[in-house]
């Protein structure tokens, strides 16, 4: 969205809260202001555009060098909880916008990963009943 400011291009944008959250909206010109006349407001806006960058670059690498279960699996492994008594809570639809998939693939891979006895689902939530069996699936 900074960059479609900054160039002055549309853009249209998404955001999704996990909390209550204050925003502030800013129209787009004291905003480019700001960018010229404040180096430090400058200096964090390109270090922002950086890491974005950064992280693109290696969900591309991800996608283009692993499969989607083996990316599944190993975004459950990294989550704290999700044992067979405390759930991860997530919805197949913020799994997938996580993972830069379809929500369908997340929700045919949990399903299948569940007829395997690795997981349990529930409405918003799962439990990882066999980490060793995904852990497994990342040696592969």
């Amino acid at each position: 969205m900074m960059a479609s400011i900054l160039g002055n291009t549309g853009y249209e944008a998404m955001a999704q809260t996990e909390e209550d959250t204050e925003l502030l909206v800013l129209p787009a010109a004291p905003f480019q202001l700001w960018m010229h006349t404040h180096k430090e407001l400058s200096q964090f806006i390109y270090r922002l555009f950086i890491q974005r960058m950064v992280s693109v670059a290696g969900l591309i690498e991800e996608m283009t060098f692993h499969s989607m279960d083996h990316r599944v699996a190993e975004w459950l492994l990294r989550q704290p909880g999700g044992s067979t008594e405390i759930p991860l809570y997530i919805t197949h639809e913020s799994l997938a916008v996580e993972l830069g998939t379809a929500r369908e693939v997340v929700s045919r891979i949990l399903k299948r990963f569940e007829k395997r006895g690795w997981l349990r689902l529930g409405r918003g939530k799962l439990y990882v009943l066999r980490r060793g069996e995904l852990e497994r699936l990342l040696c592969k």
